[in-house]
């Protein structure tokens, strides 16, 4: 599902929609837990999940109450936000780097379009 960590944004969304509509079927958090954390865990990425693996068990503090599920689901969510402030980043320090700006012309006036005398008088003539 996530190739590359663009699409961690609406991989986090997806989670978090799917997650409130289980809520809101009257499903509690610990029935389908277990179940979804490991179809999560698959989605991502090899180097991401060796990221992931990385952090969950370096991290000397664990988080009291917290399922692998919930630690997950923060974790994408600090992917999403360092990577839209990375690139919140190039595009103030270097804005002539970034890819993603629209071509000039794109915002400049659109041309006005003349018919010519035959279609207009083909458009008459159909009406």
């Amino acid at each position: 599902m996530a190739k590359n960590k663009s699409d961690f944004s609406s991989l986090y969304d997806k989670l978090q929609t799917r997650i409130r509509a289980l809520d809101s079927l009257g499903l509690t958090f610990d029935k389908y837990t277990d179940i979804l954390f490991p179809l999560v865990e698959s989605t991502l990425p090899v180097d991401v999940v060796k990221l992931w693996e990385r952090q969950r068990y370096l991290s000397t503090e664990k988080k009291q109450g917290k399922t692998d599920l919930d630690l997950l689901m923060e974790f994408i969510k600090n992917e999403v936000d360092s990577e839209f402030r990375v690139k919140i980043a190039r595009e103030i320090f270097h804005p002539d780097k970034v890819n993603n700006k629209k071509n000039v012309n794109q915002y400049s006036e659109s041309k006005a379009v003349v018919s010519t005398a035959c279609e207009l008088l083909t458009a008459n003539d159909y009406s």
